[in-house]
């Protein structure tokens, strides 16, 4: 089914909205941690959470009729924090974040449900306020997705720009790619891995990453007959939000044994990429061309010490080679191709 096939009809009233936006502002002073955010029912009774390590307490929730979630977006918390390297690796300025933010409420699968996202400034400064009615899993990869300015390095954002504003990249697929891997905190040498822990979306597969830009759900969530436009699965009307990991994949890939294999080093795109020959043949040139100007490789020296990370198997690249040749090579070979498609 696809994203743009939902549904989604708003309840919340425009005072209910009006109040949540004023929650953020208000209440911005006291907001610590990593998760501040507040639930709001139709008739504006608030339901509101500070200091949260995430946004589980949103299955906690004691009111009904629930109309829409406020959401802080904390990218200047860490100055209060104190001044050590640690701490001045987190602390971001509004221009670092605002290019990812903007994606977020304008270009990615989540825009469309957040009601705030004519107001970039006012999304950037406090945050966001998110419909209830849209499936629970999917509000709350929302949720994620807003704590990642808090919780990631400047780093994730660093990269972020640089794919979308030098290198072509769209923005879904850098999403993907920083937000899904461990490249915010890994050495540019070290092989590309997924992480999936307080993320909306692992490093997907190929199949979940074709799925993904042209914004097709998979079946992976809830099997073929699953229908996503059944109010019985929104927020408004649901607690339950897990499941949001698997949200693109096809049906039996998301799930493995019971276990979600979205995380798996061994499942994610790059494994399976370097299994076909036309992406084999890309990253030997892109390698021999780094080792001579005329293309010839050369060996590395035997008798240098090595690194685990600083020797990526034959089925892995480094963060290094995905940045500069993978994602390019992604954008154009793959992604291009079935967003031409889908438009045509």
């Amino acid at each position: 089914m696809k994203l743009r096939n939902i549904n989604f009809k708003p309840e919340a009233s425009a005072e209910v909205i009006a109040k949540a936006k004023k929650w953020l502002v208000d209440k911005k002073p006291e907001f610590r941690s990593t998760a501040n955010f507040c639930i709001f029912d139709a008739k504006g009774n608030d339901y509101p959470r500070i200091g949260g390590a995430c946004h589980n307490q949103i299955m906690y929730c004691t009111l009904r009729d629930r109309a829409v979630v406020a959401t802080e977006v904390g990218y200047n918390r860490w100055a209060q924090l104190g001044t050590s390297e640690v701490y001045k690796a987190y602390v971001k300025t509004k221009k670092l974040i605002e290019p990812y933010i903007r994606w977020l409420t304008t270009e990615s699968y989540m825009a469309e449900f957040i009601l705030n996202r004519d107001d970039l400034d006012f999304c950037c400064e406090y945050g966001l306020v998110v419909s209830a009615d849209v499936m629970t899993p999917l509000m709350q990869n929302i949720m994620i997705a807003s704590r990642n300015v808090h919780e990631l390095s400047n780093k994730a954002f660093e990269i972020f720009n640089d794919l979308t504003q030098n290198r072509g990249v769209s923005g879904d697929l850098a999403y993907i790619a920083v937000f899904g891997s461990g490249i915010s905190d890994a050495p540019e040498t070290s092989a590309v891995r997924s992480v999936s822990g307080h993320r909306p979306t692992a490093l997907l597969n190929l199949p979940a990453l074709k799925n993904f830009v042209v914004g097709e759900l998979g079946d992976g969530y809830g099997g073929p007959a699953f229908d996503f436009n059944n109010p019985k699965i929104f927020y408004r009307n649901t607690l339950s939000y897990t499941g949001g990991l698997r949200l693109f994949f096809p049906h039996g890939q998301g799930v493995q044994d019971g276990v979600s294999i979205s995380g798996r080093t061994f499942e994610h795109m790059i494994y399976q990429l370097t299994k076909q020959d036309d992406f084999k043949e890309a990253l030997s040139a892109h390698r021999k061309s780094l080792n001579d100007p005329n293309g010839i490789y050369r060996p590395p020296n035997p008798f240098t010490k090595k690194t685990i990370a600083d020797a990526p198997q034959t089925h892995e690249i480094s963060y290094k080679e995905f940045v500069e040749f993978a994602l390019p090579w992604i954008q154009k070979e793959i992604v291009e191709p079935l967003v031409s498609g889908v438009e045509a």
